[in-house]
């Protein structure tokens, strides 16, 4: 694993075996999913058609990245997150990376999965009305995948509204809707 700094993404140094640490302020800056052998392209497009991500072929490497520019302090060129695939001969069910992602809509994103070729396995459900609500799922080589949308700001401020969205509607817990359960509040 190689750590970068992240006002230039220079290398500082290679992490062996569990013997260097990079101390305050580390966090992640690449991701690798794996995908069946034979299924690149279509793992490049279902990433591409439910999260917009844009690849760049590396020579037989794909390879996509989100810039920092929203950051305060870095400038459009700092890479805030890049993240390849890399193909295997299976994919194990159980004990794997669980890729976690914060949408806009959870109805859109629900389709948008299913339409790709992944799966939903838990449904709309609510999280804390203070932090969102999210599904989970699987992409098309089995990994498992969660999206999550946050919380309206009124109920993150602790006002009575929660978000008006399809989400927000959903049944949830004992048959209760979200806004049954936040008017009881």
């Amino acid at each position: 694993m190689y750590l970068y700094q992240p006002a230039d993404m220079t290398m500082l140094f290679k992490h062996q075996c569990g013997a260097l640490h990079a101390g305050d302020g580390s966090y992640p800056v690449h991701i690798e999913i794996p995908c069946l052998e034979g299924k690149e392209a279509a793992t490049r497009d279902f990433y591409s058609k439910v999260l917009g991500w844009s690849w760049v072929d590396m020579g037989g490497y794909s390879l996509w990245s989100w810039d920092a520019s929203h950051v305060p302090g870095t400038k459009r060129t700092h890479v805030a997150l890049s993240g390849g695939i890399y193909p295997v001969p299976s994919t194990p069910k159980g004990a794997q990376v669980d890729l976690h992602f914060t949408v806009q809509n959870l109805d859109d994103t629900e389709a948008l999965v299913k339409a790709a070729g992944g799966s939903i396995i838990e449904g709309l459900r609510m999280g804390d009305p203070k932090y969102g609500y999210n599904i989970q799922g699987y992409d098309p080589n089995g990994n498992n995948i969660h999206f999550m949308q946050p919380a309206a700001k009124e109920a993150v401020d602790g006002g009575e509204s929660v978000e008006k969205s399809a989400a927000a509607r959903q049944m949830v817990d004992g048959g209760e809707s979200v806004e049954k359960s936040a008017a009881a509040n």
